[in-house]
């Protein structure tokens, strides 16, 4: 949000984007004449905004700074835990898991529920690997999940 002042008459705004990081031959966003404009989120990609901000009856006018926004590709999850039997006290295959994109080392969290939902899963206390090791000693269904946070954002489970 931008907020403009001083001079004479109404404040009238138009916001510009521009692949490079100037004002030179950037664009004008149709429609986007508000003091608030929220970039797309759709495109990978930095691109560069700002506004202009005119007077009508004064003629003049000021640009805003640049604001660069760069959209990264959303995390995904390559390579799921697969689901397994044993017998109790038997060998089983630790859980892992492997993912594609994000931005950044990501933390991991491990849970486990006796449902297939995360709606009143147990956080599995210093489970934070790629990899666990299911215990083996308990009879009955558990579904493990894990969910990976990005520093840069985004999380995937």
């Amino acid at each position: 949000m931008i907020s403009a002042e001083g001079g004479v008459g109404t404040f009238e705004y138009q916001w510009y984007v521009n692949d490079l990081p100037t004002t030179l031959g950037a664009d004008a966003i149709a429609g986007e004449n508000a003091t608030t404009f929220t970039p797309p989120t759709d495109v990978l990609g930095t691109l560069h905004y700002y506004c202009e901000v005119t007077q009508t009856e004064e003629g003049c006018g000021v640009l805003t700074d640049l604001a660069t926004i760069t959209v990264l590709p959303s995390p995904e999850i390559s390579s799921q835990p697969m689901p397994d039997s044993v017998c109790v006290d038997g060998f089983i295959d630790d859980l892992f898991v492997e993912f594609e994109e994000g931005v950044g080392v990501p933390t991991y969290q491990w849970f486990a529920n006796s449902i297939p939902s995360m709606a009143g899963a147990t956080q599995l206390v210093g489970e934070t690997g790629s990899t666990y090791s299911p215990p083996t000693d308990i009879i009955g269904t558990t579904w493990y999940t894990c969910v990976l946070n990005f520093p840069e954002g985004g999380w995937v489970h």
